[in-house]
């Protein structure tokens, strides 16, 4: 395995070990990981931060990747160097239905918001205790 194999598993590992889990943040956050429908949808949300009717935030995550202007007193390198800022858009509402197990809830949305995977959905739950 090479670095860049290893640095991408441990990426997607420490990604998917975050879903839903950050312990000290004010908000409980997930993703959609499947669709059932355009308006419902299975998320990595735990129950424990979930209530079924419980009204919550969807977002899509918007990221730009621009190029970084080098110092042209410098020497250039055959590499470019960019950056990638990302930024929340707040697509509307959905409603929890259902918890499915312990890992996932499944949602529906509200206000003829079309889902979509990949979707960040947020809990005005605190889970501080």
């Amino acid at each position: 395995m090479n670095i860049k194999q290893a640095v991408f598993i441990g990426a997607v590992a420490l990604i998917m070990s975050g879903c839903a889990t950050q312990t000290k943040h004010e908000h409980t956050s997930g993703s959609i990981v499947a669709l059932d429908s355009k308006t419902e949808a299975h998320v990595c949300l735990t129950s424990n931060s979930s209530n079924v009717g419980e009204l919550v935030d969807v977002y899509e995550v918007v990221c730009v990747k621009t190029k970084v202007e080098n110092d042209s007193s410098l020497k250039r390198s055959a590499t470019q160097s960019y950056t990638t800022n990302c930024k929340r858009q707040k697509r509307g509402h959905a409603r929890v239905v259902e918890n499915s197990d312990n890992h996932f809830a499944k949602v529906r949305s509200e206000e003829s918001l079309e889902l979509k995977e990949g979707y960040l959905i947020e809990t005005s739950q605190s889970i501080l205790k």
